[in-house]
């Protein structure tokens, strides 16, 4: 049993017995880790509100050939307090670490993916990005990550430049107008919201402020990123129930 020290994204927390939690983090080193942070329930509880997710902190842990490690300590780097003081960036937040947490399994080591949620975080809570906007950045790079990102530069079906089509979450692509017979069932896309994404995919965090959506590229979008969400890597996203109802407030 060695002792390691990572920085670290907490993405879920729970009771466990009397007095200790169940963590799970992703990590810059480890990828994603569960450890138990024994007292941490107690009064006595040294780890303090660094446990809280979406929390940055610093974790120290004892590394155990076991799905679940010992936490000896965890110094808290930011809490982001502008985003727990904001119901509409937490929700954004919580999709965030509710996309990560349920689309990575086992300690898949990916420094990117940390700077990915890490700079989604620090740029919800410190700049003036539209979180939308943000999220949709968000969901494009990690499903590039991934190795599942949809063709949205040519038609998915015979490879021909696009002008306007169609989505299908089932071929992985834009079809054109030509080839939407291969899935009758995809819905319409507009070449602005084409557009859209492909400048979201060559687009840093840096340069996301200057993006605004109309209504048709947000619905379009929230359409076509999300229905291919659910169909490729996780179905069920209480934290997206919880965006619309924040939306409708």
């Amino acid at each position: 049993m060695s002792i390691q020290t990572t920085e670290a994204i907490v993405l879920r927390s729970i009771n466990f017995a009397e007095s200790s939690k169940i963590v799970t983090f992703y990590t810059s080193q480890f990828g994603k880790i569960k450890g138990i942070a024994k007292g941490a329930r107690s009064a006595k509880n040294k780890f303090g509100s660094s446990l809280e997710i979406f929390s940055h902190i610093v974790l120290i842990f004892y590394q155990k050939k076991t799905d679940i490690q010992l936490v000896s300590q965890c110094d808290l780097k930011n809490p982001f307090l502008n985003i727990r003081d904001d119901l509409i960036k937490t929700a954004y937040a919580s999709y965030f670490i509710e996309l990560i947490n349920k689309t990575i399994e086992g300690a898949q080591e990916s420094e990117q993916i940390f700077d990915l949620i890490l700079n989604a975080l620090i740029t919800l809570e410190t700049t003036g990005v539209e979180p939308e906007v943000l999220a949709h950045f968000f969901e494009i790079r990690l499903l590039k990550m991934l190795g599942c990102i949809p063709v949205f530069d040519r038609c998915v079906n015979c490879g021909a430049k696009i002008v306007n089509g169609k989505f299908s979450c089932r071929l992985g692509g834009i079809l054109n107008n030509e080839c939407w017979g291969a899935d009758e069932s995809a819905p319409r896309i507009s070449l602005g919201t084409i557009l859209t994404i492909r400048h979201l995919q060559a687009s840093g965090f840096s340069n996301l402020s200057r993006l605004k959506l109309n209504k048709l590229s947000s619905q379009e979008l929230k359409l076509v990123l999300e229905s291919y969400i659910k169909y490729t890597l996780v179905s069920n996203l209480k934290s997206l129930d919880f965006l619309e109802q924040v939306a409708n407030i």
